[in-house]
């Protein structure tokens, strides 16, 4: 799925050729063989979560229903941990938590719960022929604020929500959700109504720029916007722990998604790669992966920084005893294993599915 074959024919000579293109979502690569080779779980065991999920949500008989127990017994039920959990099972539980999402209206914690799930269930928002109608859902259901608006841990976990998917949300969306983050992150407008309350907590304000970070899509201008703030707050007495991550996304030679036409220009990123390498002193292996992913080598000569600033930044780095394969990143051009592509994501990628870089 997600290829277009054609046959083309020349009438004069009787040849023929046959034509195919990939139309999957740029950034992803399916892997059959390796979803295949999985735990299976069976249609029983499946029926078995659908229900425990529709005992919290839909009113069902029989089990507990609190849900902030509700995904570690899923783990139990499916004899293993969230992360081993394939592509084509998050999505049969996401369609049920659909189903089911006036439920989250129950109480703070069912909200805050459905949330993390959805988001967990469609990560990365794309890889699946059927997650763009998917994702118009979701959008349709939670683009506003959290039905719990008092309660910090609803915030968080919207805000999460919409980082992990957001790879599969287009240049459209991802700017609506920037209009959202700006004057929080950007103007430091205490007036807005995303600054108020438990919406202002420091908590809530991290998982706002991890978002942030994760836009892809956005012009290179507001990445840049966002970038600069970001190196001013981690060049402050209390650097915030989420910075560096923030700023890997933001300067990434890679992105995650494929989207090369929004990467910020590489006259902005080597003027941002100095204050990152010098910050590499006191903030050790963090500040080197904000620096390895602004200097990584793509072979590309409009996205890399000059060979002249790339042997400065390898020779700091080698000074200051980084990580071997941050050196490695900026020196060659290399693909990322599936645990460095979760670092970078922000969380891991489902099993049978790698990002294409």
């Amino acid at each position: 799925m997600g290829t277009l074959a054609l046959l083309a024919h020349d009438a004069a000579s009787r040849r023929g050729w046959q034509l195919e293109f990939d139309l999957r979502p740029q950034g992803i690569v399916t892997d059959a063989q390796a979803q295949a080779a999985g735990p299976a779980v069976t249609s029983e065991t499946k029926e078995t979560a659908r229900v425990l999920i529709r005992c919290v949500y839909g009113g069902g008989r029989g089990h507990p229903k609190d849900p902030e127990g509700l995904r570690k017994r899923l783990e139990k039920v499916f004899g293993m941990p969230r992360e081993d959990w394939d592509t084509m099972l998050l999505r049969e539980l996401f369609a049920t938590l659909l189903e089911l999402e006036s439920g989250r209206s129950r109480s703070p914690e069912h909200e805050a719960q459905w949330l993390q799930l959805a988001g967990w269930c469609l990560r990365p928002g794309f890889g699946d022929p059927l997650d763009p109608g998917r994702i118009d859902r979701l959008w349709s259901l939670a683009q506003g604020p959290p039905r719990f608006a008092r309660q910090e841990t609803n915030h968080r976990a919207l805000w999460v929500m919409w980082r992990r998917v957001a790879p599969g949300l287009d240049a459209a969306r991802q700017t609506v959700l920037f209009e959202k983050l700006r004057p929080s992150l950007l103007l430091g407008d205490r007036k807005s109504h995303e600054m108020q309350g438990a919406a202002a907590a420091p908590g809530v304000l991290a998982e706002m720029w991890r978002l942030a970070g994760a836009l892809e899509r956005l012009e290179p201008a507001r990445k840049v916007e966002l970038g600069e703030r970001t190196l001013a707050l981690l060049d402050g007495e209390r650097p915030p722990d989420h910075g560096f991550w923030v700023m890997a996304r933001l300067a990434a030679r890679h992105p995650v998604t494929g989207a090369v036409r929004q990467v910020v220009g590489r006259d902005v990123v080597s003027r941002w790669l100095p204050q990152l390498v010098r910050l590499v002193r006191s903030h050790g292996e963090r500040a080197s992966f904000a620096a390895a992913h602004a200097a990584r080598r793509t072979g590309d000569r409009n996205r890399d920084i000059s060979d002249g600033q790339r042997r400065e930044v390898l020779s700091r780095m080698e000074q200051l005893a980084v990580p071997p394969r941050h050196v490695q990143l900026i020196a060659e051009v290399i693909h990322l294993g599936a645990a460095e592509q979760g670092a970078l994501l922000g969380d891991s990628v489902p099993p049978g599915l790698s990002l294409a870089d």
